[in-house]
């Protein structure tokens, strides 16, 4: 997946202020770039949902196990439908309650 270089000051804001995906520390660099990169593909896709597929989510939600509040304010700005994460490790979520519709992206990241 490529990012944009404008992502960057963004980043490095999110690092500074703390803010999600970005833990308390200030850590979590990748997680944000991958969060503003998922909003921009979303944005301009024409189902406008995020599904995230990892072993770590907590970058992503709050203690209730749903999208961490301040990333569903940016969801709702953005206009974008759902945003649905699985726990690979948990399997919060269940594989089973994603629906995709027949145009879907598929994005890759490691």
């Amino acid at each position: 997946m490529h990012y944009k270089d404008e992502y960057l000051k963004e980043v490095i804001n999110r690092s500074i202020k703390r803010i999600k995906p970005c833990s308390e520390k200030g850590e979590e660099f990748r997680d944000s770039l991958l969060w503003l990169t998922l909003l921009y593909i979303a944005e301009a896709s024409e189902n406008k949902m995020i599904v995230i597929i990892s072993n770590n989510i907590k970058e992503f939600a709050s203690d209730n196990g749903s999208l961490h509040p301040k990333l569903k304010d940016e969801e709702i700005k953005k206009d974008i439908k759902k945003t649905t994460y699985i726990d690979t490790q948990n399997q919060k979520g269940g594989y089973n309650s994603i629906s995709f519709r027949e145009k879907t992206e598929y994005y890759r990241c490691e």
